[in-house]
C-alpha cells in the first residue's frame, strides 16, 4: 500500500480519532512482517504514519508514488532491531532446547542400558527354568520305568528290593518336589522382572515422545530464525540503498556548492 492508499482507508481528517487508530492497529498487524513476508514495504509507512499522527504533524498532502521522498531508515533502523532482538530470543530458547534434548537423550541411554540388564536377566531366568523342565521331563520318565521294574520284582517275590526301589521313588518325588519349588519361584520373578521392564520400557517411550516434541520445536525455532535473518538482510539492504542515495545527494550538493563558489 503506498501512503495516499493508506491515508484514505484510515479516512484521517485531521484528528487522531478512535477510528482513525482501530483502522491504523489493523493495518499494522495486517502488514507485521510476522503475518506478511510478501509485502515488507508497507510496515515502514505505517511506522512513518503512526509516528506523525502521535506527533501531530500528519498533513494530508501525498505525492504521486514517484515523487515520495520520505525518509524511512529510522523504521528500518527499528524494525531491524527488534528483529535482531527477536531472533536473540530465539537463539536462547534454541539453546535451552538443546540443553533440554541432551538431558533426555541421557535418561533415555539409562533406560536402554537398564532395559538391556533387565534383558540378560530374562534370558538367563528362562534358561534356568528351560532346564528345570528337562530336568523334570527326565525324571517322570526314569518314574516310569521304577514303576514298571517294580511290577516285574513283584512277580518274583522279591519284598526287600521292592522297598528298596520304593525308598528310591520317594527320594525322586522329594527332588522332584524341590525342583518344583524352585520353578516356581523363578517363574514368579520371571513375571515380576518382566513387569519391571515394560514399567521401564513405556519410561523410556514417554522420554523419546519429549524428544521428538522438543526436535520439533527446535526445527521450528530455526526456522523462525531464518526467516528473520531473510528479513534482517532484507531491511539492511534498503536501509544500505537508502545511505546511499542519501550520500549521492549529499555529494551533489556539495558539488553543486563548489560549483556556485568557483563562479563566484
Amino acid at each position: 500500500m503506498t501512503r495516499k492508499e493508506i491515508l484514505d482507508y484510515l479516512n484521517y481528517k485531521g484528528r487522531y480519532t478512535k477510528d482513525v487508530k482501530k483502522r491504523l492497529n489493523k493495518l499494522l498487524k495486517k502488514y507485521h512482517p510476522d503475518n506478511n513476508k510478501s509485502d515488507k514495504d508497507t510496515i515502514l509507512v505505517l511506522y512513518q504514519i503512526k509516528k506523525e499522527l502521535e506527533d501531530g504533524t500528519l498533513k494530508y498532502e501525498v505525492k504521486s508514488k514517484n515523487e515520495e521522498t520520505t525518509d524511512y531508515s529510522f523504521f528500518i533502523e527499528l524494525m531491524i532491531n527488534k528483529l535482531k532482538s527477536k531472533k536473540s530470543r530465539i537463539d536462547k530458547k534454541i539453546e535451552d532446547l538443546y540443553k533440554k534434548i541432551n538431558i533426555h537423550y541421557e535418561k533415555v541411554n539409562n533406560k536402554q542400558e537398564q532395559i538391556d540388564l533387565i534383558d540378560m536377566d530374562i534370558l538367563e531366568l528362562e534358561e534356568d527354568i528351560s532346564k528345570l523342565l528337562s530336568i523334570d521331563i527326565i525324571d517322570y520318565i526314569i518314574i516310569f520305568f521304577i514303576v514298571l521294574f517294580i511290577f516285574l520284582i513283584i512277580g518274583f517275590k522279591n519284598f526287600l528290593f521292592v522297598i528298596c526301589i520304593l525308598f528310591l521313588i520317594l527320594i525322586e518325588i522329594y527332588y522332584m518336589y524341590i525342583r518344583r519349588s524352585i520353578y516356581i519361584d523363578k517363574k514368579s520373578e520371571l513375571r515380576k522382572i518382566k513387569r519391571i521392564r515394560n514399567n521401564v520400557k513405556d519410561e523410556y517411550n514417554v522420554i523419546k515422545d519429549k524428544i521428538v516434541i522438543l526436535e520439533d520445536d527446535e526445527v521450528k525455532l530455526k526456522r523462525e530464525r531464518n526467516r528473520i535473518n531473510n528479513d534482517i538482510s532484507y531491511y539492511s539492504h534498503e536501509l544500505s540503498k537508502i545511505n546511499d542515495k542519501n550520500l549521492s545527494k549529499d555529494n551533489t550538493l556539495v558539488n553543486e556548492e563548489e560549483k556556485a563558489y568557483v563562479k563566484k
